[in-house]
């Protein structure tokens, strides 16, 4: 008579005990997700997993389908990457490094100074290069968008070949008073002037940023390296500083 009891105190411990470690592993995953974005921004996402890129950068996908892929040390597909960690404030100066390839239709935005809301870029400033469908075309459309509003600044890159990769290096200056100030080089900017700069070129700045967050959306893109440094431009001379310095 005592048989039946015992078992069922069994069962009931059994029960107790799946429970209990179903609840610490949801509890551990909750936790896994808060940790990756302990950040002044939110996480782009609970589920996001990391993606290491050349130049030791480390971002995070903002979609755990994403269609991205690595292959030796490089990310290609399609699909967005937010950096790990943030600009530090949104009224910063910043300098934004990286080389692409293109596959025809394909393009990548450089997204900076953003916000993040469940795991979309939005407020910031991004810059777009799009290369054509047409595989034979070399020319790239560009265009600034910020603000609500978007500059077309193609010609500024005319010299790039969107059939080939091409290296993009841009200060992105959202510390002024207006619209950022844009400066970006298409070369070394040590010996390389300026292919653009938004105080020269006037109407180029669409507006500014509103968050401390920065990242790409790819789409049919390859992304060899990336890197955020120190911006290299100075203001009051025309030529790039090499060393840090704050406005």
């Amino acid at each position: 008579m005592t048989i039946l009891p015992r078992i069922a105190a069994r069962t009931l411990t059994a029960m107790f005990l799946a429970t209990a470690l179903h609840t610490m592993g949801c509890a551990g995953q909750s936790g896994g997700g808060a940790a990756a974005g302990a950040t002044p921004s939110p996480p782009p996402s609970a589920s996001s997993r990391k993606v290491q890129l050349i130049g030791g950068s480390e971002f995070l996908s903002l979609d755990a389908a994403t269609e991205l892929k690595e292959d030796s040390g490089m990310l290609h597909g399609s699909g967005g990457i937010v950096a790990g960690l943030p600009l530090g404030k949104t009224e910063s100066a910043n300098h934004f490094a990286f080389t692409v390839e293109l596959e025809p239709g394909g393009s990548l935005k450089l997204m900076t100074n953003a916000l993040m809301k469940d795991g979309v870029f939005s407020q910031g400033f991004e810059i777009e290069f799009r290369r054509s469908t047409d595989v034979a075309l070399p020319a790239l459309q560009v265009t600034a968008r910020a603000s609500g509003r978007e500059a077309d600044v193609s010609a500024r890159f005319a010299q790039l070949n969107a059939t080939r990769g091409f290296q993009i290096q841009v200060d992105v200056h959202n510390d002024h008073a207006g619209d950022s100030h844009i400066v970006a080089w298409t070369g070394p900017f040590t010996t390389t002037p300026p292919a653009w700069n938004s105080e020269t070129h006037e109407g180029t700045s669409p507006g500014r940023g509103y968050g401390d967050r920065w990242g790409f959306v790819l789409n049919q893109a390859r992304i060899h390296w990336a890197k955020l440094d120190t911006p290299k431009f100075q203001h009051g001379d025309d030529e790039p500083d090499d060393h840090d310095h704050n406005h």
